[in-house]
């Protein structure tokens, strides 16, 4: 036996074991190992039970439904002239009928203010009609419509009537499923709305013409509102379509 020999026989001693390339596990390993699998079985089934039913499929997310004001506005900010008139408005061209069917899909609820209601809430369809008018106010009139009004209490076409609560029946129409919910106005109930931080989004038809006078959209609003743009469009009438959301 050569030194070799005699050093290889030294190193596979008791006293100097051969280490393997991998621990053996001990039961103290095994016991660990165990508690760690459990933990994680544990919390994988609460992540399963908490987001999935498997009996229902996956639970659906619901979207909260936003407060819409939309208006068609002068290029300076009126939505009436000084004695009413809206005629400059370009209402129900091939754009604009466009834009309005649009929102008349994303709505299932209508709020008015009262005179803005005796004026426009409950239109008579008649044969005579255009297509749109039929199609726009024909499904406007059976959706859920809200007249605020504190000298009224009834209407034709039956309107749920509200003297005050505004901030507390958006807050129940939020909790409750369905589309978007339109502010039609008038310009008192928007300052309301927009005093009480009720309104989610602006869709503006903003028309090409300058009033100098009448009656404005946005008045006395008692704070600032920052707006984040989502959309604008040009109509061929020279009409613009924009589309705000409130920063909150």
């Amino acid at each position: 036996m050569n030194g070799a020999d005699i050093r290889g026989l030294k190193e596979l001693s008791p006293s100097n074991p051969i280490k393997p390339e991998r621990e053996i596990p001990t039961s103290a390993n095994v016991s660990a190992a165990t508690s760690t699998l459990a933990d994680l079985k544990s919390d994988f089934a609460f992540i399963i039970s908490a987001d999935l039913d498997f009996t229902q499929g996956p639970r659906e997310k619901r979207i909260m439904r936003n407060v819409i004001l939309s208006a068609a506005i002068s290029f300076d900010g009126f939505i009436e002239g000084p004695n009413g008139e809206i005629d400059w408005i370009t209402f129900g061209d091939e754009d604009g009928a466009s834009d309005l069917m649009e929102l008349v899909g994303a709505i299932d609820a209508v709020l008015y203010g009262r005179v803005s209601y005796e004026m426009w809430g409950n239109p008579e369809i008649t044969e005579k009609s255009s297509d749109f008018e039929k199609n726009f106010y024909g499904s406007i009139t059976k959706m859920d419509r809200y007249v605020f009004s504190t000298t009224k209490t009834e209407f034709e076409g039956n309107p749920i009537v509200v003297k005050d609560g505004a901030a507390e029946l958006i807050n129940d129409l939020k909790s409750q499923p369905g589309k978007n919910i339109w502010l039609y106005g008038g310009a008192s109930l928007v300052t309301t709305f927009m005093n009480l931080d009720l309104v989610d989004e602006f869709w503006l038809g903003v028309m090409p013409v300058i009033l100098g006078q009448g009656k404005p959209l946005i008045q006395n609003v008692e704070q600032r509102h920052k707006l984040k743009l989502k959309q604008s469009t040009a109509s061929k009438s020279g009409a613009i379509g924009v589309r705000y959301e409130t920063i909150r």
